[in-house]
């Protein structure tokens, strides 16, 4: 749902101008401020009033630059690439395959889980292979990718021959839940 200043309709803007025009004439409705205070006190106006233009400009470019930037500053981008190589054996055949996790953001990815699923074609049931990932023995690790830095995946499993191909789908999630995804299809003949 839109919220109602965003709506096409101008009614909205319109409203603000009148309020706005109104509570500037309330005060001199109700004698709290004269013309000959405004007279006396122009010095004191003039000064509260480039006060609240530089604010005012300074509150205002601000905002432009995060919502400028919104979605370019402080997120993570990150590219995956899979590589997959296979060997063939009589029965099997052994999938070795490579992921890499190139961090192109402004910010670290930090305790990322890689999700690796395995689509036969013929399409018939999907399998997770994620349990297959080659984890380092240091049990202490955290899964982190710097600005700018890469990490690699790596993933052997053995698949059936008769499928003619597999297509291998990679998910990435960092800890705060983003989800980027990636897949590649391989001849398995």
């Amino acid at each position: 749902m839109k919220p109602p200043w965003r709506e096409s309709s101008p009614i909205i803007p319109i409203l603000f101008w009148i309020t706005a025009g109104l509570l500037a004439y309330a005060p001199f409705k109700a004698d709290l401020v004269s013309l000959s205070d405004l007279e006396d006190n122009k010095d004191l106006i003039e000064v509260l009033s480039t006060a609240v233009g530089l604010l005012a400009l300074l509150i205002g470019g601000t905002l432009s630059y995060i919502r400028f930037f919104r979605g370019r500053i402080l997120n993570s981008k990150v590219d995956l690439d899979i590589q997959a190589g296979c060997f063939p054996s009589i029965y099997k055949n052994l999938y070795s395959l490579e992921i890499s996790i190139s961090n192109r953001g402004s910010v670290s990815v930090w305790n990322y889980r890689v999700h690796v699923i395995v689509r036969p074609y013929p399409p018939s049931n999907p399998i997770d292979i994620s349990n297959s990932l080659i984890q380092s023995d240091d049990i202490f690790e955290e899964k982190l990718v710097n600005v700018g830095e890469t990490s690699y995946e790596h993933v052997v499993i053995e698949l059936d021959k008769s499928p003619l191909a597999y297509t291998f789908e990679v998910i990435v999630r960092n800890d705060s839940n983003t989800m980027w995804r990636r897949c590649l299809t391989v001849n398995n003949q």
